[in-house]
């Protein structure tokens, strides 16, 4: 081989060693090594493998292999507790191994106990991965992924089930006095107790008492770590972020910002990370182990680099998916920079106010729309917070309605729903009859020094007159423009554009695409590009931010969709 042909081999050797997942490997190998410890156990009660395992108490194996098959899972998503509870096992099992094979049996001469050695091989072996793979495992107890403990639960109980089941079915005539059916050993298996078990099996033999010992612990440890798999991931998730919030409402009060920042604030279902000086922070939401972050990080703009990192090393730490909702154009090299995959989501159309006023406003379809509202007596008003319990009641009446009308839903995260505090925050421009009964209304979304204004909500009767949105909008931006806003934010168009992209992400353009021209049997995405289109608006792409490639667009999907559910009304 020449030398360039050996320089080629080691790198490629190293590549591969550089790119070996020593955390998949490692799990993998307990997991293995906690089936073989449980396989032992049967084969001595069958009467197999009492040389193998000589007098190290095989009790305890069945107590080993559940215990290494439960931290197997915990293992694989990187968990520093599950590291140290398997070294600790090891360790232990190990070193007992080691000095009764040295003193019981090399000591006195009986040099044929060699092959034993043979059983410690998976467990040193696997011990000396850990030992090398020990700074993969950083991750701290993750608060959120209650279902993951729930899968973890059920295979620990399956696992002793099939233990038990086993055992019994392994057992002589002689070691029960009886002959056990495999519904008779299942049911025995389940009820640990005797409280449904007409004849209970006493033991006879010393295999079976030892049999029926070990399936006693293990079905309690089984239950333990269901107990603390299932309860101990909620236990933190009642954190009070008030303080925090205060903070991050002083950095976006402080600097430039986006006409949807107030967002990151409201609801109050928001965690913050911020970077040690305190000048640059992130506004997030965990679901399903996604951690979604509302918009782009807000505060100082040189520590946005820094501050990212330093989360994505918190979001390891808490085994979440980061993932950056609603991004804005200007910040997709900072994400590329970190790894992050974008894909654009929609076009958000922003209104140039005096623009749509002086030449959009006068075309003959907003002149129409103004001429037979103005002659059947509509009229639209300016109420300002705090707002009267009437004026609030004959809201809410309006909202409900409006909720009863196809596609119509309350969502959250980053979008308003009705509340009563939330409005007492709001201008709020109503749409008025002749008699002063409100139809519709539009609240102006609170903002942080920016030139751009916005609107959450806006909602009509059943009976309001066609238009009414139309007539709401156009005196909004009249609204906004003599307070001095120079822009209006209609809001997200959810997949325009898609299809014009030629990228990377061909599969999810493409699949985007699909939805967004045949979605008119339930939402109208191209409608709501028409209706917006007509104010003739300045659009701008849209994207989300998010890892893992398509398998983790998918879990930051499902998360935003879980995260926008509420039940309030």
């Amino acid at each position: 081989m020449t030398k360039i042909g050996i320089r080629m081999k080691i790198k490629h050797t190293g590549w591969i060693i550089r790119h070996l997942n020593l955390t998949e490997i490692n799990s993998f190998g307990v997991l293995i090594n906690g089936f073989y410890f449980l396989f032992i156990a049967l084969a001595h009660y069958r009467g197999h493998y009492q040389r193998h395992i000589g007098s190290f108490g095989y009790e305890i194996f069945p107590i080993i292999g559940l215990t290494l098959i439960y931290l197997s899972f915990l293992l694989y998503k990187k968990k520093k507790t599950a590291w140290i509870a398997s070294i600790s096992i090891y360790s232990i099992y190990l070193l007992s191994v080691l000095i009764r094979r040295i003193f019981f049996h090399i000591g006195a001469g009986d040099l044929t106990s060699i092959q034993p050695f043979i059983g410690i091989l998976l467990p040193m072996l696997i011990f000396i991965s850990l030992l090398i793979a020990r700074k993969k495992f950083i991750v701290k107890s993750d608060i959120t992924n209650f279902k993951f403990s729930l899968k973890v639960s059920s295979i620990i109980l399956l696992v002793t089930l099939i233990f038990g089941t086993s055992g019994y079915m392994l057992m002589d005539k002689k070691d029960f006095h009886q002959e056990i059916t495999i519904t008779e050993a299942i049911h025995q298996t389940i009820d640990q107790f005797d409280l449904t078990v007409n004849k209970p099996y006493i033991p006879y033999t010393a295999r079976a008492r030892a049999f029926s010992d070990s399936l006693s612990i293990i079905s309690t440890i089984a239950v333990i770590y269901c107990v603390y798999s299932l309860f101990n991931p909620i236990k933190l998730r009642y954190f009070d972020a008030n303080n925090w919030r205060y903070l991050a409402i002083k950095i976006l009060s402080s600097g430039k910002g986006d006409s949807e920042d107030y967002f990151k604030v409201w609801p109050h279902d928001k965690n913050y990370f911020f970077n040690e000086q305190k000048t640059a922070c992130i506004a997030y939401s965990v679901h399903r182990g996604v951690a979604l972050v509302i918009g782009d990080p807000f505060g100082a703009v040189s520590e946005f680099s820094k501050t990212l990192d330093e989360f994505m090393d918190y979001c390891l730490l808490n085994d979440w998916l980061p993932a950056f909702i609603h991004t804005r154009p200007h910040f997709s090299k900072l994400y590329k920079s970190h790894d992050f995959n974008l894909q654009k989501i929609g076009e958000e159309a922003r209104v140039n106010c005096k623009d749509f006023l002086d030449n959009v406003a006068t075309n003959k379809y907003f002149r129409n729309i103004n001429n037979r509202f103005e002659n059947q007596g509509y009229t639209t008003e300016v109420l300002s917070p705090p707002h009267s319990k009437e004026s609030l009641r004959r809201l809410r009446s309006i909202s409900n309605e409006w909720l009863t009308l196809p596609n119509k839903a309350e969502r959250g995260l980053m979008i308003g729903f009705f509340d009563e505090n939330y409005l007492n925050t709001s201008t709020i421009v109503v749409l008025k009859d002749s008699l002063h009964q409100i139809h519709a209304f539009i609240n102006k979304l609170p903002s942080f020094n920016t030139d751009t204004a916005s609107y959450d909500m806006i909602r009509h009767t059943k009976s309001s007159p066609s238009n009414s949105v139309d007539y709401l909008l156009i005196n909004f931006i009249k609204y906004a423009n003599s307070i001095g806003y120079e822009y209006v934010n209609l809001g997200l168009s959810p997949l325009a554009g898609v299809d014009n992209l030629d990228s990377e992400n061909s599969i999810l353009n493409r699949t985007l695409s699909f939805i967004y021209a045949n979605s008119t049997r339930f939402y109208s995405f191209q409608g709501l590009y028409r209706f917006k289109q007509k104010y003739q608006p300045n659009w701008s792409n849209r994207y989300i931010a998010y890892q893992r490639g398509l398998p983790g667009f998918i879990k930051t999907m499902a998360a935003l969709n879980t995260a926008t559910k509420i039940t309030k009304k």
